[in-house]
């Protein structure tokens, strides 16, 4: 397996306490990550306006764990926080998704590896390159960096200054 990156996002309630109790969930089960900044960032969809800003950051592990158990295991941590689906981009309590795991590549029902708008969304290349920005992605050939590079999203994305230390 290798390099796994998931992306953490929260716009509903304590979204600072979110965050925080999500990677500690996430540690008990793969072990240490690495944590980039977290950033603010507006909804990203239209259909989400009137919305709280979201927080977001991305981790990072190694793991020889398969994707579809990285899988159950960012489930189980959503659900135990208690997010729901209600209707396509609802306000989430949690929202984590596998960005990459290694060099899979997997397109199914259940999952698609690497995350297949990653390169389109600044609240995931941001972060994301703060921890692994010579990643290569294994689908596009091109790093982590050159993506945040070339990304078309013009949103705004605010490092939140101090986040993990207090």
């Amino acid at each position: 397996m290798g390099l796994t990156a998931l992306s953490i996002g929260s716009n509903s309630g304590e979204r600072r306490r979110n965050i925080l109790t999500a990677v500690g969930l996430l540690e008990k089960e793969f072990g240490e990550l690495k944590k980039s900044p977290v950033y603010e960032t507006a909804p990203f969809y239209e259909s989400q306006e009137g919305q709280e800003n979201f927080l977001n950051c991305c981790v990072s592990f190694q793991t020889e764990i398969s994707p579809k158990e990285i899988l159950k295991k960012t489930q189980a941590v959503e659900n135990k926080m208690g997010r729901e689906r209600p209707y396509p981009n609802a306000p989430r309590v949690i929202d984590i998704d596998i960005v990459f795991a290694g060099d899979e590549i997997i397109a199914d029902e259940k999952l698609t590896l690497p995350h297949p708008a990653m390169q389109e969304r600044l609240f995931v290349l941001k972060p994301l390159s703060d921890i692994m920005g010579s990643f290569e992605h294994p689908a596009i050939g091109l790093s982590v960096s050159d993506l945040l590079f070339e990304c078309p999203d013009e949103s705004v994305v605010v490092k939140i200054k101090n986040f993990w230390e207090g």
